[in-house]
């Protein structure tokens, strides 16, 4: 008897393959349907393996492995995920002393006419809270790749204190509609100077992320030496800088 299925199994090699392959094939199904996804274009979509980010987009195929990875899906741009790094472990600080009264300094950073004068060539303020801070410094630029977009004020203390929303450059396509926050603070010092502490938080873990901790550790320093210039030689020339 064993003998008669063992040659019929070698008389029926293809079909015997065929049937071997059938478990194999329906596992494979079941691992596609399970953990391969595919997103359409505009849908963002977070990739985590081992409880860190991993890789992030809007679109395209994710891969999952088994008890090891998850995928977080938002749109949008208030899409807001991710573990963000505590601000007493990681934030980016920066201090400087202008020549200026506390007010003159707060008009600066609050007013649309203030913040021309030394942050970006064009800007959109409305002093509330969840009012727009928004600052362009591509003005001529297509919508969402002009600068500092669809941010509001968060909080303020007139005019010692304010804190709004900020996201990554527009080459930071993948995380850039992650939200993280500034706040500035002003402290009167003697002989009309005023001491100005720019922190910037909710930082996130990824190559990535750490890309733009660097780009703003050069970018808040070249922004707080221009209010600086501001007050010392007046308001920033930005057609020449942009003519560069």
């Amino acid at each position: 008897m064993q003998d008669s299925i063992m040659d019929w199994f070698a008389q029926n090699a293809g079909l015997t393959i065929g049937i071997m392959m059938v478990p194999m094939i329906l596992l494979f199904a079941c691992y596609i349907k399970s953990y391969v996804r595919i997103y359409s274009p505009g849908v963002e979509w977070r990739h985590y393996r081992k409880g860190k980010l991993y890789n992030t987009s809007d679109g395209g195929m994710v891969v999952r492995i088994p008890f090891l990875d998850r995928v977080e899906v938002g749109d949008g741009p208030t899409y807001y995920k991710g573990s963000i790094i505590d601000p007493l472990e990681k934030s980016l600080k920066k201090e400087i002393t202008v020549q200026a009264e506390i007010r003159e300094v707060w008009d600066a950073w609050t007013t649309l006419d203030g913040v021309k004068s030394f942050f970006a060539p064009d800007a959109k303020i409305d002093l509330r809270l969840g009012g727009p801070y928004e600052m362009y410094f591509n003005p001529n630029a297509t919508l969402g790749s002009r600068g500092g977009e669809n941010l509001r004020i968060l909080s303020y203390l007139p005019p010692e204190m304010i804190s709004f929303e900020w996201n990554a450059p527009p080459d930071f396509r993948r995380i850039r509609k992650v939200k993280t926050w500034i706040v500035v603070q002003l402290k009167s010092e003697v002989q009309g100077r005023t001491q100005v502490t720019l922190t910037h938080c909710g930082w996130q873990d990824g190559l990535e992320w750490d890309e733009v901790y660097n780009y703003f550790e050069k970018a808040w320093t070249l922004v707080l030496e221009r209010l600086q210039q501001r007050f010392l030689y007046g308001p920033i020339d930005w057609e020449s800088i942009m003519n560069e």
